[in-house]
């Protein structure tokens, strides 16, 4: 899964790749540069895919979900 969602990234329309962005952020809870993916361009999705890339390839043999956050009660 975590492929996959580096792989669209850099995609052209720029609601798959914040989509994709925030589904890693989620799911890794790795913490990255910050960027503004709302103005980037593709390029820009492209160059920071390879950080994500990166990442996984020093991550993914020892790489384990981390444990859901608990949701806030709300009272």
């Amino acid at each position: 899964m975590i492929p996959i969602l580096i792989g669209l990234l850099p995609d052209p329309e720029r609601y798959v790749a914040i989509t994709a962005q925030q589904s890693l952020g989620i799911l890794t809870q790795h913490e990255t540069e910050l960027h503004d993916w709302h103005i980037s361009t593709p390029e820009q999705r492209a160059q920071w895919a390879t950080e994500w890339l990166e990442w996984w390839k020093t991550a993914e043999a020892t790489f384990e979900f981390p444990e859901p956050r608990k949701r806030r009660s709300r009272t």
